[in-house]
């Protein structure tokens, strides 16, 4: 048969209480929902979340990559040869810092303490998650050294229609940022001067609302039938960038993280029409 194009990832995160799996760190990367419900508002772990049902975050992601062509349903993916390394960082309401950085460190083929190393190391990472702050020694030490792996790192540049946030902001981080399909900028997306470059994530348009489909699950906690989704933001910018590196890599596997990024940043076509009034007193 078809050899698989998953290959074995790691589950990174430590907390029973976020993970939903009643287990800390395993070899079993799959996502068991990351949903919140009136019970957990209740908890003091939860309390400052919001209501949500589960995101299969990552499963939209993998699909935006690498979904199958030519099988007459859905989508196909950017680089639908890619093979998909998962690494699970995440579930309830978010993040540990320490299984973040674990989870890219051992992506890039990088040891982490109590785990086996990973023997089939990323070429290219994407991250579509991010912290309210600025850059970090944590998060700065982490791009380095995953670049120094061989390992690009793009990340999602963020959703708060405002400044740059970790990871997005620190030097060597590739950030991408979100466009509507006229070019100019998703309402949404964070900005600055250390986005790489910008591409659709979705938006709402004077057409009406424009999302992203791609792969998802239909459970809305635990994971149910697989299904098709519709979603917007820059997390799912990033992967299209993720998924034009991986076809660079699989055209020229000795392309360096500089040229990757050079390359990139290179075929952006500029956006120059202009999409809204200017500015200026009694016009805001």
């Amino acid at each position: 048969g078809t050899p698989s194009r998953l290959l074995p990832g790691y589950d990174f995160v430590s907390e029973l209480s976020i993970s939903n799996d009643g287990d800390g760190r395993d070899p079993n990367p799959r996502d068991e929902g990351d949903w919140v419900d009136a019970n957990d508002l209740a908890d003091p772990l939860f309390d400052q979340c919001d209501l949500a049902d589960s995101s299969w975050h990552g499963t939209f992601i993998a699909g935006q990559i690498a979904a199958r062509p030519n099988d007459a349903v859905g989508v196909a993916g950017i680089n639908w040869g890619a093979r998909i390394l998962p690494v699970r960082i995440s579930g309830k309401c978010g993040a540990r810092l320490s299984d973040l950085l674990d989870g890219v460190r051992w992506a890039a083929g990088l040891p982490v303490a109590g785990v086996p190393m990973n023997t089939t190391p990323a070429k290219v990472i994407n991250l579509s998650f991010g912290g309210s702050g600025a850059c970090n020694a944590a998060y700065q030490s982490l791009i380095q050294d995953v670049t120094a792996a061989g390992a690009l790192l793009v990340v999602a540049a963020g959703n708060s229609a405002g400044p740059l946030t970790r990871p997005a902001d620190c030097p060597g981080a590739f950030s991408v940022a979100s466009v509507r399909r006229d070019g100019a900028k998703a309402e949404y997306s964070s900005f600055g001067a250390n986005v790489a470059l910008s591409a659709p994530g979705g938006a709402l348009e004077n057409i009406g609302e424009t999302l992203l489909l791609a792969p998802d699950n239909n459970g809305r906690t635990v994971p149910l039938a697989n299904g098709w989704g519709y979603k917007q933001g820059t997390s799912f910018s990033a992967p299209q960038v993720a998924g034009v590196a991986g076809l660079m890599l699989a055209v020229n596997p000795g392309l360096t993280v500089g040229a990757l990024t050079d390359r990139l940043k290179a075929a952006v076509r500029p956006h120059t029409a202009p999409v809204a009034a200017a500015c200026g007193p009694g016009n805001n």
